[in-house]
């Protein structure tokens, strides 16, 4: 098989069985899931999965999800993305104008008094592509007053209880700012990929929230293995990613585990060295790592 990243050719690296893998709990999902790895990027994949018909997909999919978003915090298995640290880096990056939403622009405006900006609620061209239950849009609304829009495929259950923006796929257009949490271990397709890219606007930024790796450990019961988590990234293929897609520059937070990409034209390319560094000194901590190219934080 070949790579969907860089289109090399791929060789078979372990299987899984998930009648032991999670003491047996995800069996009901998948029973077994051969995985390839990339000779040349290392992006590493399930073949079973990749081979599914789309019917059957879907229905992984809607499994996975009543097992894992929609479920109580005490039945789950695995952890959800880190939601208030998303948000709070965020709403950070709009204040400190590195990522523009559009329709909040009195945020940006130094002679507006700031804390009469968070009275009023502001209306983002800021889009979570697979938002799920909209989880990080309800944070972001409630306790930043920072409303943005949220598509979902699957998880229509939530969609009309009148607090998340949800937009249909025939709606969708082009973004400051696009959001992508959890999914890219999900994709099947290069072309799932490339179509979230499409949605962002030419000078605009991708923040991705997904586990990258130099190297995919040879573990068939590595945490992060699932059978709905049927893609997995190196800092390689992230990287070509990036390149294909037109984004320069970088950052990282090991706090909210999101890289934001900045495509080549964006404005904020030139300052984001300096303003890393100046608010690391601030907080006192190493909140962002920039890197011009994709940062490289997690190696082996």
């Amino acid at each position: 098989m070949k790579c969907i990243i860089c289109n090399s050719l791929s060789a078979s690296y372990f299987t899984t069985d998930f009648n032991i893998h999670f003491g047996g709990k995800l069996k009901n999902q998948l029973e077994k899931s051969e995985y390839y790895k990339c000779n040349s990027c290392g992006f590493t994949f399930s073949k079973d999965v990749y081979e599914m018909s789309q019917e059957s997909w879907l229905e992984l999919n809607v499994k996975a999800h009543s097992q894992g978003e929609a479920a109580p915090l005490k039945d789950r298995l695995t952890n959800q993305p880190p939601y208030l640290a998303q948000a709070s880096m965020i709403n950070m990056l709009i204040r400190d104008s590195i990522i523009y939403g559009g329709g909040g622009a009195n945020v940006h405006n130094p002679n507006v008094n700031s804390q009469k900006c968070t009275l009023a609620k502001q209306q983002y061209n800021i889009l979570d592509y697979a938002g799920g239950v909209g989880s990080l849009a309800r944070i972001l609304s409630k306790y930043y007053d920072i409303d943005v829009l949220v598509y979902e495929e699957y998880m229509s259950e939530f969609k009309n209880d009148g607090l998340v923006n949800y937009i249909q796929r025939d709606k969708l257009g082009k973004y400051d700012v696009v959001i992508n949490s959890a999914m890219f271990e999900h994709i099947t397709k290069r072309e799932h990929l490339d179509h979230i890219n499409s949605l962002v606007s030419e000078h605009g930024t991708l923040i991705v929230h997904t586990l990258v790796r130099e190297n995919i450990p040879k573990n068939p019961n590595w945490f992060y293995i699932q059978p709905v988590h049927c893609s997995f990234h190196t800092n390689k293929s992230m990287q070509i990613l990036m390149n294909d897609w037109g984004y320069s520059h970088s950052l990282y937070s090991p706090i909210s585990k999101c890289w934001v990409m900045f495509k080549i034209d964006n404005p904020s390319c030139n300052k984001l060295e300096r303003y890393a560094e100046d608010l690391n000194s601030k907080l006192q901590q190493n909140y962002f790592f920039y890197k011009k190219g994709f940062v490289d934080y997690w190696l082996d």
